[in-house]
């Protein structure tokens, strides 16, 4: 079911609005962020059809991401852009790295290294990386995502008070040091933030301008609520209607995305588009959720998958992971297709 529905997500998004766009060019851009998840997706359902390799694929991952993490902290607290130079990331795309491999890491270090000092290492490093990225999409997505792990990992015997009281005395004591060593970057950031968020009266404050992408991108999608524009027009769809609505194009300028994942999918394809992804994501929240206590070679990929999903539920109300379709996208796909290949309760017991 999940593959059809996943087919159909990808005809209707991809095709429905050819006659909305500009040019074949504009399509082509649009319609081959969705061609590269499906392709992606059936991808690592074949690739990824073993419990070794996703094990092999799970471990590679947390030791990359926490050496690029490691990286990133030296960037922002050395300002070391000479020597890594592409690692001086947008702070949302930063954001959205450290919430897709939030679960993955803390789920992997609690699991594989109940009692070693990695565990620390990785999850802190982890966890600093998650507050330097300013990203308040970032931020609401681990809030929700935190309490998950710690119910699992408790409830699994993963997690005691006292490793908990470490982890998170290391957590503020690098994050100190990382203040310290950038000047007193972290605290002044913060002081930033502190200001958007206290302005609860003003929404475009509060949301750093969103609101207004927001209602303009509702006006945009009530001309077609059933195709849409494609996911390349938004930029031309959005200068139009500020032309023709003073009111809005004086908050906010022009854009390229909704920052909504729910709103940019329901511009590109129309209202059917969101609701599919919406389908497709509850699924496997359900398939995830039945087996969430099967382990495979020591790795709670239910537990990982079902937080992830979460995660990315929340996050999506403010970014839109299909935008990064060039570098951070390819491992969402990758948990869908590794989430839907995995076997389920009944199997296993069966065999």
């Amino acid at each position: 079911l999940i593959n059809c529905l996943m087919v159909i997500f990808f005809i209707w998004s991809a095709f429905l609005h050819l006659g909305a766009v500009d040019n074949f060019h504009t399509w082509g851009r649009g319609a081959s962020v969705y061609l590269e998840m499906l392709l992606w997706y059936f991808f690592t359902m074949r690739l990824f059809c073993t419990d070794n390799i996703r094990k092999t694929y799970i471990s590679m991952l947390v030791v990359i991401t926490t050496l690029i993490f490691c990286m990133i902290i030296c960037v922002f607290a050395l300002g070391w852009f000479k020597v890594f130079h592409n690692l001086s990331m947008n702070l949302n795309a930063l954001g959205l790295y450290a919430t897709l491999a939030f679960p993955y890491i803390f789920y992997y270090s609690l699991w594989i290294w109940p009692n070693s000092v990695k565990k620390y290492v990785t999850c802190s490093i982890c966890a600093l990386v998650s507050v330097i990225c300013f990203s308040s999409g970032a931020w609401l997505a681990i809030i929700v995502m935190s309490p998950l792990i710690i119910y699992f990992a408790w409830s699994s015997n993963k997690l005691s008070m006292k490793s908990m009281s470490i982890g998170l005395c290391l957590a503020a004591i690098a994050l100190v040091c990382v203040n310290s060593i950038s000047n007193g970057a972290i605290l002044k950031r913060f002081t930033v933030e502190l200001a958007q968020v206290s302005a609860l009266d003003k929404m475009d404050s509060l949301t750093n301008h969103r609101y207004s992408i927001w209602i303009g991108t509702i006006k945009m999608i009530s001309g077609r609520p059933l195709t849409g524009y494609g996911r390349d027009s938004f930029d031309a769809e959005h200068a139009r209607l500020l032309a023709h609505d003073a009111e809005l194009a004086k908050a906010t300028g022009v854009f390229d995305h909704a920052h909504n994942t729910y709103l940019e999918l329901a511009f590109a394809g129309g209202w059917p588009s969101a609701v599919l992804f919406i389908l497709i994501v509850m699924l496997l929240i359900k398939k995830c959720w039945e087996n969430r206590r099967l382990i495979e070679n020591g790795i709670p990929w239910n537990m990982i998958h079902l937080t992830l999903l979460a995660g990315m539920i929340v996050y999506g109300f403010t970014g839109d992971v299909f935008e990064a379709r060039r570098d951070l996208a390819v491992i969402f796909w990758t948990a869908l297709g590794i989430m839907n290949c995995m076997p389920e309760r009944h199997v296993v017991q069966q065999k």
